[in-house]
């Protein structure tokens, strides 16, 4: 067992063995960059340890508890290890190490600097961002030892456990490794980076302060700036030269000390010329060395330069996770997507949707309308990972719509709601426009059947059947392949026929939305037009509500799964569920496991509706039938009325014919992307075998178009284990920024790169949004932005969200109303909660900011409004 590495003796089969950054730092020094001497302590290390002290058991049992005990029991694990003991031979070679290391005729010893390593730092379940210790300025063997059981703890923290529980990361598959090194006395400090972090400009951004770099890496003074040119390697701007109160320095017992700038030094430059020139170098080297841009931490002590550690920059404009697009002056909307991707989305499940999204639900819609230079167009791109949709699409495709039948959801897209915008495109000029009339005729003379509202649904109907059976022979093919040693081109071959039929079915789907969007909207306007009843639109909603649906049917099946108290039979009864349901997911991302791949997902959300104590029983006054003969008797009489009787009655079974269908999509369309996720994940392995990637998962972070040039000539393949590390650290990074902040993270609407100012809800007791679910209800808020805040929900709450995916609607059945800041009336929350009888309201843009948890709130889903209660 190696428990001790050295810098120099590190190679690339020690990775998982040392962690991330001290496998970093070897390769530099082994590339010739000044780094401080040290030795790692592996993970074999702390294995040891756990082992000698009987935690590995307490750490195991950590996996299966719930989010609101794993918090208590961290705390404990972490005073466990922290009150530990270290056995006699591990001592000995842990301190053999570092009298090695001090070894100096200088008294006293030389101090070191102890930093933690996450043995697999970079996994793609979890960051481990922040969530390390750095302990500096050690000086004896005693603090030595205390301060590797304090890294070693780190990893315990309450936030980094429960931060792997809500990615799905097995608390055992983690270990930490710790790094020790010299410590250097810096006379000053900072940080560079070899890419501008925020503009993404050819420029080298330097950032520094007089002694130990924490001044520049904690931000709690100002520092220092330098920018260079890459190319001339020139300063391309003044400095600015901060005014610099304090520093931090080493104290003569251990650890830093925030010490006063002499006065003459205050406004002084930290760095001269030559040496903001030196650090640019450096910078510009190590980007070289890794193939990325770098963030490198360096230091100079006594007039010598070191590097303290270097990792690719996670920030970067120019990532795949934003689009820079050179004069973007475009409008961009979330509308399409936030209801479908709520988390950063990763590589590879980005490029499997989009590929087909832009496609079937963009350009060829655009291209039936008869609009030139389709292909030239630039229909999405991402921004801090999240998807947009030009706003030039929708102004293009809802032109020609009169105001009378411009379907009710359209105005999510427009900023503001402001659907006049969709005038303002040149083409198409009218209705009538006569290259619009011509090509729609053309296309629709190609496929007349499936661009018929009477005759569309009878071909999903078939297609479903259709799909059922190719999915089956999908699955069998992939038990094949698992079963023999395939060969990587012939799962390739796999993946390709399951993204046909994914092909198949959105060329089929976009249609059915259209009609479902149309024929719901002309129904509500009919009602409202014919109905001489002050109801009618709650009559109308009445009309839809008890058409089954695959979203509804998995609910069901999970409402009886929490009946089951038995538990042998609850075993064979989730395994029943998990065969039917185990494709569904929380996101159309691949890189988010299904609930068969993770079934902890359905157990926890079965203990949510156990909260409850029975399925929810609230029924609406009348049935749809009698909201149909009132709808009906309100006509009146006569050869009028019965024309409008008519003429309601078959809108009414179309809009009943398309509805479902909106929802039984994502089922079928999921049940063929986690059959995509296995065969990725089998094709992943013969990747780790090539050295193409360090692990499995990391294909993840791969597109589908970089996996596919890697078929045609493997040698395109040499950065690919890099490329998707550099991206594993940026999507984490990402995460973490939408797990604080997800207004802020997923603006609403975008002017080129920067979030576009609306209007929001004004600050106070009543909020107007747009009904979407008839209904009153009262109850205490509980805003949510992800599935992982599930835990947060009891019976009887209001749930706030910005959107809601399908697979959140099991919680349904615990909360009282809904309200979202996006979404319409055939968004999937309306759908759904009409058929829970919830009251729902959309449409608030910022109500996530506005309202917080325990805010008593009051839903009126038939006038729209939400209402605070105030404080008595």
């Amino acid at each position: 067992m190696y428990m001790i590495r050295w810098l120099e003796e590190i190679t690339a089969e020690d990775r998982l063995l040392v962690g991330g950054k001290a496998f970093n730092l070897a390769q530099i020094a082994r590339a010739g960059f000044p780094v401080p001497a040290g030795f790692c302590i592996t993970a074999a290390a702390y294995q040891d340890f756990l082992a000698t002290n009987g935690l590995e058991r307490e750490i195991h049992a950590l996996t299966s508890l719930p989010p609101r005990q794993i918090e208590h029991a961290a705390l404990e694990l972490q005073q466990r290890i922290r009150t530990g003991s270290l056995s006699d031979s591990m001592c000995e070679t842990l301190l053999g190490a570092y009298r090695k290391l001090t070894a100096s005729e200088e008294q006293p010893p030389i101090p070191v600097a102890v930093r933690s390593s996450a043995s697999i730092e970079d996994i793609p379940t979890a960051s481990f961002a922040g969530q390390g210790t750095t302990l500096l300025n050690i000086r004896d063997e005693q603090q030595l030892l205390w301060a590797i059981l304090e890294c070693w703890a780190s990893l315990w923290s309450p936030q980094a456990a429960l931060y792997r529980s809500q990615r799905g990361l097995g608390q055992s598959d983690v270990a930490m490794a710790v790094l020790v090194q010299r410590m250097v006395d810096a006379d000053f400090a900072g940080v560079a980076f070899s890419l501008h972090p925020v503009t993404g400009a050819e420029q080298i951004l330097i950032e520094a302060a007089f002694g130990q770099g924490i001044t520049v890496v904690s931000g709690e003074d100002d520092v220092d700036r330098y920018v260079m040119s890459r190319d001339l390697l020139r300063e391309c701007e003044p400095p600015f030269i901060a005014h610099k109160r304090h520093k931090w320095a080493m104290a003569a017992q251990g650890g830093l000390q925030r010490v006063e700038v002499p006065a003459e030094e205050r406004n002084v430059r930290v760095l001269t010329s030559e040496q903001v020139r030196k650090v640019a170098e450096t910078a510009l080297a190590l980007e070289r060395h890794f193939n990325a841009p770098q963030d490198v931490e360096w230091a100079f002590a006594q007039g010598r330069f070191y590097i303290l550690q270097s990792r690719p920059i996670t920030t970067s404009p120019r990532s795949f996770f934003t689009d820079v697009i050179p004069g973007d002056n475009d409008i961009w909307t979330s509308g399409f997507l936030n209801e479908r991707f709520h988390q950063p989305v990763s590589p590879l499940g980005w490029s499997v949707v989009n590929e087909l999204l832009e496609r079937l639900a963009f350009r060829d819609p655009l291209r039936y309308l008869g609009l030139k230079n389709v292909e030239r167009l630039r229909i999405t791109k991402l921004y801090r990972g999240h998807p947009y949709v030009n706003l030039f699409v929708f102004q293009t495709l809802y032109k020609v719509f009169p105001d009378a039948l411009l379907p009710e959801d359209a105005y999510r897209y427009f900023p503001s709601g402001k659907t006049e915008l969709r005038r303002q495109v040149q083409y198409p000029r009218s209705l009538f426009d006569p290259r619009f009339l011509l090509s729609m005729l053309w296309h629709f003379l190609h496929q007349p059947a499936v661009w018929s509202p009477w005759h569309h649904y009878r071909i999903w109907a078939a297609f479903a059947v259709q799909h059922e059976q190719r999915s089956q022979q999908l699955e069998e093919q992939l038990d094949a392949l698992c079963d023999a040693s395939a060969a990587a081109e012939s799962i390739w071959a796999v993946i390709q026929q399951a993204q046909r039929l994914n092909a198949a079915l959105l060329s089929l789907h976009r249609w059915s939305l259209t009609f479902a969007d149309l024929t719901y909207t002309l129904l509500r306007r009919l009602a409202k037009a014919w109905v001489k009843r002050e109801d009618s639109s709650y009559l109308c909603s009445l009309l839809v509500t008890g058409l089954p649906n695959k979203t509804l049917e998995m609910d069901h099946a999970l409402q009886s799964l929490a009946q089951i108290e038995d538990a042998n039979t609850f075993q064979g009864a989730l395994a029943d569920f998990l065969k039917r349901y185990g494709h569904r997911s929380f996101s159309l991302d691949i890189y988010q496991p299904p609930f068969a791949a993770q079934p902890a997902q359905v157990i926890d959300l079965v203990q949510r509706l156990k909260q409850r104590g029975g399925v929810r029983s609230e029924k609406p006054s009348i049935s749809a039938e009698q909201a149909l003969e009132a709808i009906s008797n309100s006509f009146g009489h006569g050869p009028v009325a019965w024309l409008k009787r008519r003429i309601f009655r078959h809108v009414l079974h179309l809009t009943r014919c398309y509805l479902p269908l909106r929802e039984d999509q994502r089922f079928y369309w999921q049940r063929t992307l986690a059959l995509m996720r296995q065969l990725f994940l089998l094709l992943a392995k013969h990747f780790v075998e090539a050295g193409t990637l360090n692990q499995a998962a990391q294909i993840f972070f791969l597109t589908k178009a970089e996996i596919e040039a890697y078929f045609r000539n493997p040698a395109e393949g040499k950065n690919y284990a890099l490329l998707a590390l550099t991206r594993q650290q940026q999507f984490n990074r990402l995460c973490q920024e939408s797990d604080m902040a997800a207004a802020q993270a997923y603006p609403p609407f975008l002017h080129g790169n920067q979030p576009l100012a609306i209007e929001e809800a004004r600050r106070g007791t009543q909020f107007q949004g747009r009904a979407v679910s008839p209904g009153l209800a009262k109850g205490p808020a509980v805003v949510l932005f992800s599935p992982s805040e599930f835990h947060k929900v009891k019976p009887g709450d209001i749930l706030v969200a910005r959107g809601i995916d399908p697979g959140w609607t099991p919680i349904f059945s615990l909360v009282n109303a809904l309200v979202l800041e996006h979404g319409g009336q055939l968004s999937h929350a309306a759908v759904v909660a009409r058929e829970y009888g919830l009251p729902a309201v959309a449409g608030i843009p910022g109500i996530t900011q506005l309202l917080h948890d325990g805010d008593l709130i009051v839903v009126d889903g038939l006038l729209g409004t939400v209402t605070k209660e105030m404080e008595k």
